[in-house]
């Protein structure tokens, strides 16, 4: 079991690295494309450039760190599985909490990182009355969205690539398999199937940790964008940070969710009814901690 995860774990990065090898080349080239036509700031400075940059390679991470947790889980959840289908489950959903949070917590704390170095950068002290304040706002989160943009082009690549070989090596192992020597779907007698498995990390995975990453982060910074075409929150002190604080609530809803797994043992007949309650309490829980938010936040009205 160890040589078999171990065959599958090399192939993943072998993959992983010249994906990203490409995608670097890609980013770049892209980055100079944005550099000299889509920066509107005129201190010289690539601010949306720089955002793009920052969030390709956050994206880029955050595939490599997915895919890595499913690689050194795969083979634990096989092994607890021998033990019951509850521990193989407890297992499984353990790798991805682990994914769901680091993803998550990545793309909110490079975000915000890049949000208070640009505030302290670019907003100058000569924004004296209201509507230029707003306009300079504005300007700062239209260039804070290129961390979306770079987010969401590496999690296209990664999709589509690892889609494309994952889907390539499911059809191959098949083919060769069912069709030419007769073995069932994913036999140990044919090694297909570890290609297969290659292709179930770095597209379902690796692509989807991506993916993941790149919705959060572009629908985060569309967030900001609007919130910043109003006056009353680019003058209200720390109100524009709502989109982050759900965020935020959101890894304390399933930081609470994951003790309800304790709660009966899993089997064959109710793994769905499991995963679906994890889903209900979620909402609820999250829908508990929103409300503190949209009854204390600050907001124009306390003016």
């Amino acid at each position: 079991m160890m040589r078999i995860a171990a065959l599958i774990r090399e192939g993943s990065i072998a993959f992983l690295q010249k994906e990203y090898l490409y995608l670097t080349i890609f980013c770049a080239l892209f980055a100079i494309l944005i550099g000299t036509m889509a920066e509107i700031d005129d201190s010289g400075f690539i601010y949306t450039t720089m955002a793009f940059l920052i969030g390709a390679f956050t994206s880029m991470a955050a595939g490599a760190i997915g895919m890595m947790i499913a690689v050194y889980t795969n083979v634990r959840t096989t092994y607890s599985c021998c033990e019951s289908i509850d521990a193989g489950f407890k297992v499984a959903y353990y790798g991805g909490q682990v994914l769901g949070f680091s993803l998550v917590g990545l793309a909110l704390i490079v975000l915000q990182t890049i949000i208070i170095i640009y505030k302290e950068n670019y907003l100058p002290d000569t924004a004296e009355n209201s509507e230029e304040a707003k306009e300079y706002i504005r300007y700062l989160f239209e260039q804070v969205s290129g961390f979306g943009l770079g987010a969401s082009t590496v999690a296209l690549f990664g999709r589509v690539g690892g889609g494309i070989y994952t889907k390539a090596a499911d059809v191959g192992a098949d083919l060769a398999g069912k069709v030419c020597e007769g073995l069932p779907e994913d036999s140990p007698d044919n090694p297909g199937t570890i290609a297969d498995n290659v292709g179930d990390n770095v597209g379902d995975i690796a692509g989807m940790g991506a993916d993941l990453f790149g919705s959060l982060a572009e629908s985060t910074c569309a967030a900001l964008v609007v919130s910043a075409s109003s006056l009353e929150l680019c003058t209200t002190p720390d109100a524009i940070y709502f989109p982050l604080m759900v965020t935020s609530m959101g890894i304390v809803a399933s930081f609470i969710t994951t003790f309800f797994i304790y709660i009966g043992k899993v089997d064959e007949t109710n793994i769905e009814l499991k995963l679906k309650l994890q889903l209900l309490i979620s909402t609820v829980i999250m829908t508990a901690l929103i409300i503190p938010l949209l009854n204390y936040l600050p907001s124009h009205a306390d003016m």
